[in-house]
């Protein structure tokens, strides 16, 4: 009967206890430190057939236009005379053949080759710069002020000095 008398306590003390928690207690910490700053971890992963990417951009994956369907235009910006004559039929050989008859942009007077394409056309105007070849060609966005005759045109070649 002892045993039962004290285990009664026990649990009457455990009862207490919370009911006292319950009340006593408000939620609120009286602590003076400060919480503890929350922390950020980064992990890359890195493996030889993973690439991670960014979330925020999104990659718009449109084909390459063909060669024969670029629109493009050869202008001569300060050229030798006949300079983009000989470019103009050196791209058709190439597989440009959607291109006028090669133009001059008097007001332009340029030092060496520009290719100038639209937004979207960086991997054509690439292209582009290896059909034409050599050093030095400078690869630009289309000019705000469309060049002369380029009215539909996705790239201008200009030839300068």
């Amino acid at each position: 009967m002892a045993a039962a008398k004290g285990a009664g306590l026990v649990v009457l003390a455990i009862i207490i206890g919370i009911v006292l928690l319950q009340v006593v207690d408000s939620g609120k910490s009286n602590s003076t430190s400060a919480p503890p700053k929350p922390t950020t971890t980064t992990v890359k992963k890195h493996s030889p057939t993973q690439t991670t990417k960014p979330t925020s951009r999104t990659t718009v994956t449109t084909p390459i236009k063909a060669k024969s369907q670029l629109k493009i235009v050869v202008l001569n910006a300060g050229a030798a005379t006949g300079a983009a004559g000989k470019l103009h039929n050196r791209l058709i050989t190439a597989g440009y053949t959607n291109q006028p008859a090669a133009n001059t942009w008097a007001a332009a007077h340029l030092t060496g080759k520009v290719i100038y394409c639209h937004t979207g056309l960086t991997r054509e105007a690439l292209l582009l710069d290896e059909a034409i070849g050599g050093t030095g060609i400078q690869i630009k966005p289309f000019p705000t002020t469309a060049p002369p005759f380029s009215s539909g045109a996705d790239c201008v070649v200009a030839v300068g000095a």
